[in-house]
């Protein structure tokens, strides 16, 4: 049997089920290393089953495989991606968070500036019904985790429904990697 179809089909399952998760609309928060890590092997993953390599460009690539792997784990610390939540909603959660703990705030280009710590800064993006949030800038401020958290358990609980987009599209890309790992073993 083709390792193609082995490593195509298992990841398009994870894949897939995983948007099917998705679909559902409920609130999910991830740690982006964690979702740079899933990326990471995916890639990592089809490369290495090439049966042309030999053991030092295995050696070679499972070594580039770790770097990027610590990399990652490195520099999304604090960085997380809420799913099925819009933008404006987490921007909501976040300011009525900083408010609470009377911490004092601008909104400058997708990004709350605490003005009394430094200008440090939360940044955030959104897509459809999914959002990153950056808390690096804040990292080292005592209030970080109580932040963060609270932020967390405040998305998680939100009844806000936005049509899943992201689950859609991750249902798809699952799809497309079972058909390739197909399409690879029957030609």
């Amino acid at each position: 049997m083709n390792p193609y179809l082995i490593f195509n089909v298992i990841f398009g399952i994870v894949t897939t089920v995983l948007g099917g998760l998705f679909l559902t609309r409920k609130k999910m928060i991830f740690s982006r290393r964690y979702s740079m890590a899933f990326v990471v092997t995916v890639m990592f993953g089809i490369n290495a089953i090439n049966p042309v390599w030999t053991n030092k460009h295995l050696l070679i690539m499972g070594a580039l495989y770790l770097a990027l792997l610590i990399f990652s784990y490195i520099i999304m610390t604090g960085v997380y991606d809420a799913i099925n939540i819009q933008k404006r909603t987490m921007v909501s959660i976040i300011t009525n968070v900083l408010d609470e703990k009377g911490i004092e705030y601008e909104i400058v280009d997708n990004s709350l500036v605490l003005a009394d710590y430094g200008r440090e800064e939360i940044n955030y993006k959104g897509f459809s019904d999914s959002c990153g949030i950056n808390f690096r800038g804040i990292m080292k401020l005592p209030f970080y985790n109580d932040v963060k958290d609270e932020f967390i358990s405040r998305v998680l609980v939100n009844k806000e429904k936005a049509f899943p987009f992201t689950g859609a599209l991750v249902v798809v890309i699952g799809i497309l990697l079972i058909l390739i790992g197909l399409v690879v073993e029957f030609n």
